[in-house]
Parts: C-alpha cells; structure tokens; sequence
C-alpha cells in the first residue's frame, strides 16, 4: 500500500498539474516514468521516517535541511535550504523532506560546534557541472550566484572579459 502525505505544499504541487486532492491513481493512467517517481516517492517517505528515528535514538538534538543546488530545485525545496529545526518540531512532508513528489532534498544532523568548519558541499555550475561550493551557500545564494556568473559568460563569449577575469569572477562568487 502506498503512503501519500498530503499537505498543503503537496496539494498545490497536483492542482499546479491539473489534479484534485485525491490520490493520483484516481485521477489519471501513470505512465511508467510516474509510478518510477511515485515508488521513490514512496521510499523517501520511509527513508525520512527511518532517518527520524535514528536521529532521536542518536539523541540529534536538531536537524538542518539540505536542498539540491541545481536548475531544477523548486522553491519550496530552496526556500527550506540550510533551515534548521529542532528534532521535536520535525514533521516529514510539512516542515522537512520530502515536500514534494519528486522531492530531492534531505536532512544531515546539526551539529552546532561543527558550524565554522569551513567545509564544501555540491552543487552545478552555470553548465550543469558538478562543483563544490562553500558548505555556507544557500539555494537562493548560489541561485543568485549562478545568475551572475552567466551574465559573465556572456561577457566572455563577447570577447569582453578573459577566461582568466572570468574564472576569478566565477571562483569568488561560488566562495571557492
């Protein structure tokens, strides 16, 4: 049997694509590509619901979650980020992942005299490359980053800037 947390971030992900409250399989015929999302859907759920207890028997105090840095992060998983939250307060599918159908993000233990260790976590570049970037970078700062690196691209390709100008410009804006 399938479990489907239905909250309010859920329910406006189906209206966005044309489906009522109820279960996706009352609504339309799932290609296979859909029920590949919808059994990994349903993994994750559990994978969360595990991660949860184990945090609690590892007496995690609190949890900080951590969204994909690429393209094709919404903004619900963006905007949560790096937001961290208490494990008491922790409710899989409302307030930490999976959010969505599809949802790629996760939760690591926050270790609160870990926070100045100065390390790096992945994400893609303005090519879809992966990169390491500061573990400090947010969605929305690597997003706005991303932004401005491409507006340099453009300058580079137009012969206004060197690959070396570029490069620098590239490196302080990812803070690597």
């Amino acid at each position: 049997m399938r479990l489907w947390v239905f909250n309010v971030s859920l329910i406006k992900f189906f209206k966005s694509l044309g489906i009522s409250e109820k279960k996706p399989d009352e609504n339309l015929e799932l290609s296979k590509r859909e029920e590949d999302f919808k059994e990994r859907d349903d993994l994750n759920i559990e994978v969360a619901k595990r991660r949860e207890k184990n945090y609690k028997e590892l007496d995690v105090e609190k949890i900080q979650i951590v969204a994909t840095l690429d393209d094709c992060t919404c903004d619900i998983c963006g905007n949560n980020d790096l937001k961290i939250l208490s494990i008491d307060e922790n409710q899989i599918g409302v307030n930490s992942p999976p959010f969505h159908l599809n949802c790629r993000c996760t939760t690591v233990p926050y270790i609160e005299d870990m926070q100045d260790w100065g390390g790096m976590r992945a994400a893609r570049d303005e090519n879809g490359k992966h990169i390491n970037v500061s573990g400090k970078m947010t969605y929305s700062k690597w997003k706005k980053a991303i932004g401005q690196i491409r507006k340099h691209k453009i300058l580079l390709e137009q012969g206004n800037i060197t690959q070396e100008e570029f490069d620098k410009k590239k490196k302080r804006l990812l803070g690597i």
